[in-house]
């Protein structure tokens, strides 16, 4: 009985879409990074979250109800947030 809103950022999926082998997610001795964020994104649809594709450039955490301000103009509010920066890969430029 929630309303929940994916809001992905520049690279939806993460690092993870750039992954090769995931050796230690549970139920699968090895998946491939884009098909495990696939079905990750389904499950997530299926479960009623609504996805959308932004980037937040502001977040006010002072006032109920939150609020989030997208690239986009496009400003959200919600009860609860879960804030997931993710990470980025450092290459090093070896051969």
């Amino acid at each position: 009985m929630l309303d929940p809103l994916l809001i992905q950022g520049v690279q939806p999926g993460g690092q993870l879409t750039i992954t090769t082998e995931v050796e230690n997610w549970p139920g699968m001795t090895e998946v491939q990074g884009p098909d495990l964020m696939m079905q990750m994104n389904e499950h997530a649809a299926v479960a009623g979250t609504k996805i959308i594709n932004d980037h937040i450039i502001k977040l006010n955490l002072n006032e109920r109800p939150f609020k989030a301000f997208g690239d986009s103009g496009t400003h959200y509010t919600g009860d609860s947030v879960i804030l997931a920066t993710g990470a980025q890969a450092k290459w090093l430029g070896l051969e």
